[in-house]
């Protein structure tokens, strides 16, 4: 048998706590041991039971049983019983048995006890049974013989007894009165049954569940610990999850920073040498349509001398060779045709001089504190870098309202504009490849309290509701490779709502289009308020 023991279950109980904070996986041997234990201890507590039932059921015979009846002593004595059948009844059935056997008086007074009694209290016929069993010097309390010879029925009642040598015992008493021809008590009866074993396997039992409870409150407190150790692992490894994504996301705005401000500094460069030779043709546009007015001058006074000679007799050579001269050279044609080669021209170099400023602004590097800018001119700005995208797919709309000066980041801002715009060619020119229907590009602006909104409206092929929860998660796209790389709406909605603390939402229809409005905070929050103009 096991010897289960308090000190196993403190055991135990330490090795779980201390596994519930390591960081292994818990629930490990320390668990499987105390479920062990639990077993082990419903195991003995088994045994106790059955045990006690043994207890219960050997013996080789219960005296009580020949008392059921109420038995008429004198008249047995008188007409039933002979001397032989009574001294068998007394010295080998009665002293023989198991269950002690006592009889008293109505008084109380002890008037017979057979071995088994005698072997556990000693011999003390005459005297008070509350004295030499229980060491009173009154009537016990719950006396079993009180009450049957009181009521005249048979009882049963656990009695706790000072044995002989000094020790405390527990007896089961089967009490049951004796009565005469008359039917009056004239005694007592008590089969007295030791169940000190029993009494003490079912304290044990006690003990026991009173330990195996108390082992199920500790391991319920530390599978409560062992579950908030789980779950804060599981906190932990989210957050760190999530500063992983934070750190990859923070890596991608990084390199594209890094790219745009490369791009940047070559468009700067860019910029700088084409703007010096487009000086170059612009000025000497400038000189040679000056000049080709002055010419215009002197032509038409060559005219009028060629008519005052084509007149004068003498020079009709010299006229018709000025005459074949205009219309090998198609002077006409020229005089018609000059002028509108040199406006042309001049828009040629306007566009290229806009174009350069664009890409001035549009890669001009941002403070690191915020500054006010002109978001419409920054659109316009965008735009022109961008209007390549919409050649021949789409036809680009502006509803550009007045909008006070912004505090942001306009570079910024600029690449989310351009993102937008990007997007908005691609979805269109989805449509364009099927329907060969050109597109339409909407870009408005509005002053709303605090707040200015910007929208890009889009007639291109929508975004599909299973895409849209994750249309701005980094790396995810729906292009085909090579035209997406799933970065330009996650920047972008990293740049508005994380570093301008605005907003970034849409709306779409599949096949329809597509409108993205953006919401920026004029002022940040920790800027006091612009002051009010005055007129």
């Amino acid at each position: 048998m096991n010897d289960f023991s308090h000190t196993d279950i403190q055991t135990v109980t330490k090795r779980l706590v201390a596994q519930a904070a390591s960081t292994k996986p818990p629930c490990g041997e320390a668990l499987e041991e105390a479920c062990q234990l639990i077993l082990g201890l419903d195991e003995e507590n088994q045994k106790l039971r059955d045990r006690i039932v043994s207890l219960e059921h050997k013996r080789a015979i219960c005296v009580s049983d020949l008392f059921l009846v109420p038995l008429d002593v004198t008249e047995a004595s008188k007409n039933l019983l002979h001397a032989e059948n009574a001294f068998l009844l007394r010295e080998h059935i009665l002293h023989n048995l198991a269950d002690g056997i006592t009889v008293q008086d109505r008084d109380f007074n002890i008037i017979y006890q057979n071995d088994a009694m005698q072997q556990v209290f000693g011999s003390h016929l005459g005297e008070k049974c509350y004295v030499c069993y229980e060491k009173r010097t009154e009537m016990c309390e719950g006396c079993g013989v009180a009450k049957a010879i009181r009521t005249g029925e048979a009882t049963l009642v656990l009695r706790a007894a000072a044995s002989a040598d000094g020790t405390t015992s527990f007896w089961e008493n089967a009490c049951f009165p004796i009565f005469d021809k008359d039917k009056n008590v004239i005694a007592g009866v008590e089969v007295c049954r030791n169940v000190t074993t029993r009494v003490s396997l079912e304290q044990e039992v006690k003990d026991r569940n009173i330990q195996l409870g108390q082992l199920n409150e500790q391991l319920k407190r530390q599978t409560d610990q062992l579950l908030e150790a789980l779950h804060q692992r599981e906190e932990a490894e989210e957050e760190l999850k999530l500063e992983m994504e934070r750190r990859q996301q923070a890596e991608m705005q990084l390199r594209q920073a890094n790219k745009l401000e490369a791009v940047g500094q070559l468009a700067a460069g860019i910029s700088h040498e084409i703007n010096t030779p487009t000086q170059f043709v612009g000025d000497n546009l400038n000189f040679l349509r000056s000049g080709y007015d002055d010419f215009r001058i002197i032509l038409a006074k060559y005219k009028q001398a060629l008519g005052t000679f084509t007149a004068a007799p003498g020079h009709e050579e010299t006229v018709k060779a000025i005459v074949e001269a205009e219309q090998d050279i198609d002077l006409g044609y020229l005089e018609q045709s000059i002028p509108a080669a040199f406006d042309d021209a001049f828009d040629g170099v306007s566009r290229i001089s806009r174009i350069v400023r664009a890409m001035k602004d549009f890669a001009h590097p941002d403070r690191r504190e915020k500054t006010p800018a002109d978001l419409n001119h920054a659109l316009t700005t965008t735009l022109t870098v961008a209007g390549n995208l919409f050649n021949n797919i789409a036809n680009v709309e502006t509803d550009l309202g007045p909008l006070p000066q912004v505090f942001c980041h306009v570079g910024d801002l600029n690449q989310v504009f351009l993102n937008l715009l990007m997007n908005a060619a691609h979805a269109v020119a989805e449509v364009v490849a099927k329907t060969g229907e050109k597109g339409r590009v909407r870009i408005r602006t509005r002053h709303e309290g605090k707040n200015v909104r910007i929208e890009i409206e889009d007639t291109g092929c929508g975004i599909p509701s299973e895409y849209r929860e994750r249309i701005f998660d980094p790396f995810f796209t729906t292009k085909e490779v090579g035209r997406g790389s799933g970065q330009g709406l996650a920047i972008a909605y990293s740049i508005v709502v994380d570093k301008h603390g605005g907003s970034l939402t849409f709306k779409s229809e599949v096949d329809k289009g597509t409108t993205f409005t953006i919401l920026l905070p004029v002022r940040p929050n920790h800027l006091p308020p612009a002051p009010p103009k005055l007129n």
